[in-house]
This record gives C-alpha cells, structure tokens and sequence, in this order.
C-alpha cells in the first residue's frame, strides 16, 4: 500500500469529491488499494460518493469490495441515499436483509430484521415516506416487505395544518 504526504493536492481532490481522478492516480502507478496519511482508501472514497464506475476500476486493479467492511459497505450506500452502488453491491452479494451483529441494524439506520411500531408499519414504511429513491428501497425489500404503490412524499403528508383533536 502506498501513502501519500498528507498535503498531496490529487488526494485532497478524489477526498473532495472528484473521485473521476482515481483512474489518473492508479494509471500513474499507485496503487488501487492506496490508503492515504488518514487511513481512508480510494474505494472508501468512492463509495462514499456513489462512484460505481470508479470502484468497478478499482476492482479490475486488485481492490477488494470487502474492504467497504461488513456487507460490502451496503449500509453506507443506502444511508447516503446511491441507489446505483446499492444495486451493485447487492447483485455483488451484499445481502438487503444483513443484521449487524452488534446492534441487529439493517442496511436501513435503526432498522432491525422483525421491527414494527404500534400500527404494525416496518422501519422499510417508515424509510419508504423519506427522500429515498423507490429504486433503492425495491431492491431492500425482503420477504413480507415491499413499497406501498400509492405512496406519497413525506413532504405531501407535512404540508399543511395539523388535526384538531
């Protein structure tokens, strides 16, 4: 593994965003699993980003997904709301259903495999009303869960005035 200084301007800019650059830096011989003077990786990077096609990259020049951590990093992903990582991580054998081991957490924050609040709704309904994309929410879905097909933004149920009980 090869460590920059910790001043170096190209990481500073694939660290900013322009993970694009990762295919310059590997082609000037670092390498694909470089971890910089902060202990982050390219493919950390990446990911934390939403860049599939960078990371694709990276695997063709020897980095590993397992390095994302458990599950493939399918947790981060759906957190940051990259619904097109999230599809890649699952059909490279991330599993939408995984539980922490520590903390029973799903890919979905605070989600626990059986969880269901006092109306019976899962923490997939409750994430379903949020900003997330269908997409991402489809591809999470397991057994008895799914999207609701009529469902609305949370903003369409926060407009307006609240009941008078």
């Amino acid at each position: 593994m090869g460590v920059l200084r910790p001043q170096d301007p190209l990481i500073d800019r694939i660290a900013s965003g322009r993970t694009d650059l990762v295919f310059d830096f590997v082609s000037a011989g670092q390498p694909a699993t470089f971890v910089d003077a902060g202990g982050a990786t390219l493919i950390s990077w990446c990911s934390y980003y939403g860049d599939v096609s960078a990371i694709r990259f990276l695997l063709s020049q020897g980095e590993r997904l397992a390095s994302l951590g458990s599950n493939l990093g399918l947790d981060s992903a759906a957190f940051h709301g990259h619904w097109q990582l999230c599809e890649f991580l699952l059909e490279s054998g991330a599993q939408a259903n995984y539980a922490d081991p520590n903390t029973g957490e799903t890919a979905l924050p605070g989600a626990t495999v059986d969880a269901r609040d006092t109306n019976g709704d899962t923490p997939l309904g409750w994430a379903s009303w949020y900003t997330r994309p269908d997409t991402v929410l489809r591809k999470l879905c397991y057994g008895a869960f799914h999207v609701r097909e009529g469902r609305k933004s949370m903003e369409e149920y926060l407009l307006g005035e609240p009941r008078k009980s």
